[in-house]
């Protein structure tokens, strides 16, 4: 029997499709499910396989409506119920998270969870560092609303975490964590309360921004006090000691890039020139750095007197007013970070107004306040007193105050009734802390859920699936932490007990098994312990009149603490085995304890050991700029050009004429383009640096800037590096070359290719380093020659010889005359103001292998005390 078949067989149905069935289902499940490809993405990498270009669409090629209903089954099939609280509800009754999630409220919804684990590890913690320290801080995006039964949706829900920096073992970890759609601070404060009811030892330092909900919420949860006012009233009656009152518990600080960020968004500064802005935010970072509240009021009122004043400079007679007084001892702050002497800014008599204050002294600004006295009154009186001598006629200027922005006196002014938490005025107060606090722990736990737990998942997400992956991340997270913890503690327990045997069941893992047998513990369970945290958590603190220097010296010498060899073990009981041992604790008497001192020394002689590198030529240490911020050091400032809008915050670096961007340069009606200016670039740079370093050397360059390079290095670091730069570069050099091409239409091109003898010989040409005048008493020969440069002979490859041989070409010893062949010559030098010196190293064929760089600072004789 024969058949036919007819019909266009070739041609796809591209009307209907086909069931996603077997290994292919399974394979599209784990690309948008496990490997979080989108649905659209997956089908383009089918159709990529499937299909050529110009064909129809094949029926086996998934639609995107059938992927995404396939990914929303899949997540269906895992979900406990269609409600998400009810989910969560029936979570709460199934291992492990029925000792994990806390509570769950409905309407309005919150969650509270936080793991045995992470209480633990805390405990451990607060025992090893004798200032416990917390950060706080909420994040959003990540939770999606939920619509519960009454129709109503929720609010956004934010996610809200304690985590901890332990310094000592160089790990980070949270403690705690809140799913909320209320966020005020009865809430967050209801979480931290039921949080602190787990017989852990309160925090002393808890950091947080400057949201007043969380900040209210510390306060109500982790101190005496009940309200952020009264926390911040006690703060200024210790302040000012009015009478004695009790320190707080727990200090309250906010962070410092928070405040940072905070202040650098206002709009009078944000949108003022960078030199204003920068001025302003290392103005007030002194203020945030300062432990001295008198300290503070005379910086407050120095940034009052420039912001509120309208008028800088001088008045008659070259006498500066209070503006300019108050900027420049600003300015010489920020440079220096010293503590100056106001009289030492102006300290010429001359300088000195009769009848005026010009030391601008805070305390005729301090009157009698009666008495409700505090900080912030204080503060207020010295604005007005500010604002009222502002209007008066006797400090004008004669020119405008660049810095003048009334509007930001006043919102630092209110800025200010937060002084104590984002200051470190309170650390001498409570004796601990540090200049500047940093929630970045929180930061970095928030950036590590999004970024790296979640990132296969789209946020945000239902909250049950949340909750789910969010603590299967903290178990294993946690255990990680615990055994590096965990090993510490047994590495300093090991390095105390050497030589003696140790009874003790090596295979117990804290962290895993957490029911462990009652009589290994009790042996080595110290009595101390117990006693110990107690005291910590209980006892109030009174002030104490210790001095600033007696208080740094009592925290350097005491931060000694005492740990059982079994803390470990102790700490990451749960709480109903710690409390039945605690019960036999007072019949023991056997203590073993490790000292931290000890194990500090242990550590670091171990992280000495595990970070050593190979440092072959230099090559093994990767060197990485420090990123800078606005409490550090700035030279530049006192160099600064107010009027510029510059955004040069360092030294400017003068391109290369090779650089494809800068383009030719206009004199004299003739273009002019510039090539391998290296040499010429390097010497600037140095002269850069010796201007902005040594005060002689910027006095010799203010003194001569007529001279076109000295010019150019004046408004290079007063203005930075501009289109002027360039100008003054191309009319320095052009004096130097002659045009070596000349291109049609009077385009010239220079190539300044050279080196550093040809640039200081021909540059310095009145300029010398030095004159020399010989003078023979036998023939009474006379001979003087003008060098621009001491040259130096190195008898080795290195700068070990290099003032012998200096002190010898210098020295008083009579030299041969070439006339009479005696020893008849006397050398007198007359020394310039600047001097260079080029040195001459003996080289090998090996030697020149290798890049020898002549970087050493260097301290010349006494007899060469012209140097500069």
């Amino acid at each position: 029997m024969h058949c036919s078949y007819s019909g266009a067989f070739n041609k796809c149905n591209s009307g209907k499709k086909r069931r996603i069935i077997g290994q292919k289902r399974d394979d599209y499940l784990n690309k948008i499910v496990k490997q979080n490809m989108s649905a659209a993405f997956v089908r383009r990498t089918e159709a990529n396989v499937l299909m050529e270009f110009g064909e129809s669409e094949p029926s086996h090629l998934p639609s995107l409506n059938a992927l995404r209903v396939l990914k929303y089954r899949n997540n269906k099939k895992n979900q406990l119920h269609n409600d998400p609280i009810m989910a969560l509800t029936l979570m709460k009754s199934i291992t492990p998270y029925d000792k994990i999630i806390n509570d769950i409220g409905y309407d309005r919804f919150f969650v509270h969870y936080w793991t045995v684990t992470e209480l633990n590890m805390y405990r451990l913690y607060t025992k090893t560092n004798s200032t416990p320290r917390i950060t706080i801080d909420a994040t959003g995006g990540i939770v999606s609303k939920i619509k519960l039964i009454s129709g109503r949706e929720t609010a956004y829900i934010f996610l809200y975490q304690i985590g901890v920096m332990d310094y000592k073992t160089q790990s980070q970890f949270t403690v705690a964590h809140m799913l909320s759609e209320r966020h005020d601070n009865n809430s967050i404060s209801h979480w931290l309360t039921e949080w602190t009811r787990n017989k852990i030892i309160f925090p002393k330092i808890v950091v947080t921004d400057q949201s007043k909900a969380l900040m209210m919420a510390v306060i109500k949860s982790f101190t005496q006090y009940s309200s952020l006012s009264k926390y911040l009233s006690i703060c200024s009656s210790l302040l000012l000691k009015e009478s004695e009152v009790e320190i707080p518990h727990c200090m309250l600080r906010n962070d410092f890039n928070h405040t940072m960020k905070l202040l650098s968004s206002w709009p009078e500064i944000k949108n003022s020139s960078y030199r204003i802005k920068n001025f302003y935010l290392r103005s007030i970072g002194l203020v945030i750095a300062s432990t001295d509240f008198n300290d503070i009021k005379y910086l407050l009122e120095c940034i009052f007197t420039v912001a509120l004043n309208e008028e800088d400079g001088y008045v008659s007679n070259n006498i500066p007013n209070a503006c300019e007084i108050a900027k420049n001892y600003l300015k010489q702050r920020i440079s220096s970070h010293l503590v100056i002497n106001q009289e030492t800014v102006y300290s010429s008599d001359e300088n000195i107004i009769e009848g005026q204050d010009t030391e601008l002294d805070s305390a005729h600004l301090l009157n009698e306040l009666g008495d409700d006295n505090s900080i912030f009154k204080i503060i207020q009186n010295i604005y007005n007193n500010c604002l009222e001598e502002s209007h008066s006629q006797k400090i004008q200027g004669n020119h405008d105050n660049m810095q003048y922005c009334p509007m930001i006196a006043k919102k630092l002014l209110q800025f200010s009734k937060l002084i104590p938490c984002w200051s470190a005025v309170m650390v001498t107060i409570f004796k601990y802390g540090e200049i500047t606090e940093t929630s970045a722990s929180s930061e970095s736990l928030f950036n590590d859920l999004k970024n790296r737990t979640f990132k296969h998942k789209t946020l945000p997400l239902r909250v049950d699936d949340f909750i789910q992956i969010h603590i299967d991340d903290i178990l294993g997270s946690m255990k990680i932490v615990g055994a590096k913890q965990y090993t510490d503690i047994e590495n300093c327990i090991r390095t105390e007990n050497k030589g003696d045997e140790i009874n003790k069941d090596r295979s117990f893992d804290p962290i895993q098994n957490l029911s462990v047998n009652r009589e290994q513990i009790e042996k080595s369970v110290s009595l101390s312990e117990k006693g110990q945290y107690n005291e910590i958590s209980t006892s109030p603190t009174k002030y104490s009149s210790l001095t600033d220097t007696e208080y740094f010296h009592e925290k350097e010498t005491n931060n000694i603490k005492s740990i059982s060899p079994a803390t470990s073990i102790d700490l990451l009981l749960s709480e109903e085995e710690t409390a039945s041992i605690d019960e036999e604790q007072d019949k023991n008497k056997s203590i073993t304890t490790a000292t931290l001192s000890q194990c500090d020394e242990f550590d670091k002689s171990s992280e000495d050991e595990n970070i050593a590198i190979e440092n072959w030529k230099g090559q093994g240490h990767q060197h990485k700029k420090k990123k800078g911020n606005y409490l550090d050091v700035d030279r530049n400032i006192l160099f600064y050009n107010d009027n510029s809008k510059t955004k040069s915050p360092v030294i400017g670096i003068l391109k290369n004429g090779n650089c494809p961007e800068l383009q030719s340069i206009k004199i004299n009606n003739k273009q002019y383009t510039l090539t391998n200016t290296c040499a010429f670039d390097s010497l600037v740079q140095i002269l850069f640096t010796s201007y902005t370093d040594s005060l002689d050397y910027f006095e010799f360059i203010e003194a001569n800037i007529d001279f076109k390079l000295f010019e150019l290095i004046s408004r290079g670091i007063r203005d930075g590096i501009n289109v002027q730069s360039y100008r003054k570069r191309a009319m320095i050099l052009i004096e130097i070359y002659k045009p070596s091409l000349e291109y049609p239409k009077g385009h010239f091109h220079l190539d300044c290719s050279c080196t550093e003898h040809f640039i200081v010989e021909n540059l310095f040409k009145n300029y010398d380093s030095y004159h020399e005048n010989k003078t023979c008493f036998n023939c009474k020969e006379e001979k003087t020659r003008k060098c621009r440069k001491i040259v130096v002979n190195l008898p080795t490859a290195d700068l070990t010889f290099f003032l012998d041989v200096l002190n010898d070409m210098y020295s008083d010893d009579y030299k041969k005359c070439d006339s009479c062949d005696k020893y008849t010559i006397k050398c007198n030098y007359t020394f310039g103001k600047q001097i260079f010196i080029e040195l001459f190293a003996p080289s090998s064929n090996r030697q020149l292998q290798f890049n020898k760089n002549f970087d050493v600072s260097l301290t010349l004789p006494k007899s060469h005390k012209d140097y500069i």
